[in-house]
């Protein structure tokens, strides 16, 4: 048996959320993973490095994230044939504000 190797997208946005990742932003993003039959990621940045990542689909998880404005999260978005991945990128950036700058 050959081994698999998925391949992962990857999107770094910046939290613009006055009050940062809160119910609303959570519960939507929460929603939008949730429609991804791939793994979606989520990592917080403390200084130059990544924290552990989380699950993207479970609402208490990206609460529990807490990442207040300000915040830049790195999401690693398996690739899944036939999903429209720039698209879920921009719907991600969307709810949490902006893409990070590269």
């Amino acid at each position: 048996m050959e081994a698999y190797e998925s391949s992962y997208h990857e999107h770094e946005v910046i939290v613009n959320l006055a009050e940062g990742l809160h119910a609303r932003p959570v519960s939507q993003l929460s929603a939008l993973a949730q429609t991804h039959a791939g793994n979606i990621s989520v990592g917080k940045y403390v200084g130059s490095e990544i924290r552990e990542y989380i699950d993207a689909k479970s609402p208490m998880e990206l609460i529990l994230l807490q990442s207040p404005f300000g915040t830049k999260l790195h999401f690693r978005i398996q690739q899944v044939e036939g999903f429209d991945i720039e698209k879920l990128k921009k719907d991600i950036s969307s709810i949490l504000g902006h893409s990070a700058p590269n």
